[in-house]
């Protein structure tokens, strides 16, 4: 049986499924990069619904992947700012994923580990200004979907975990 595919120019592996991506990478952070908020400066009507935004920016090195996510909220009370980067270390160096298998990645797997983080800013955001705390639901699988072609790459490459000893 064959091993994992290389790339013979760059002595790099190449994945091509996200089930081989997932056999070589671990979470390794999940960190608040942007937490805001701000009381509405005059009231807004009381059945004023909750409007929620997420967006995402991406970016791969040969031994780190890393997404940016960044959800926008307005409700009665106020507006908030809430974002999130998820870091992934790899076991081994890889070439760039293609945007399909980074948008299946980003909709499978990575907004599933920073959407808990998002939901937790929100609430804290929300309590710390007095405010009703909205309740963001569950995010369910194929809710979060983007544009392979249109996937924003990060400025700023991911950088590899760091152990506190």
């Amino acid at each position: 049986m064959a091993g994992p595919a290389v790339d013979t120019t760059t002595d790099l592996r190449v994945v091509e499924s996200i089930e081989e991506l997932l056999s070589c990478l671990d979470l390794t952070a999940v960190r608040f990069i942007e937490l805001r908020a701000e009381l509405a400066s005059s009231p807004r009507p009381s059945d004023t619904e909750a409007q929620f935004e997420l967006g995402v920016a991406w970016n791969h090195s040969t031994n780190a992947l890393a997404g940016s996510f960044r959800m926008t909220s307005t409700d009665q009370a106020a507006d908030y700012v809430v974002a999130v980067r998820t870091l992934y270390t790899l076991t081994e160096p890889l070439t760039p994923l293609t945007p399909a298998l980074a948008a299946e990645f980003i909709e499978r797997i990575a907004v599933m580990a920073a959407f808990p983080f998002l939901r937790q800013g929100l609430a804290s955001l929300a309590t710390m200004l007095g405010a009703p705390v909205t309740i963001l639901g569950f995010l369910r699988a194929g809710d979060f979907r983007i544009d392979p072609d249109q996937l924003a790459m990060a400025a700023e490459a991911p950088e590899p975990s760091r152990s506190s000893e």
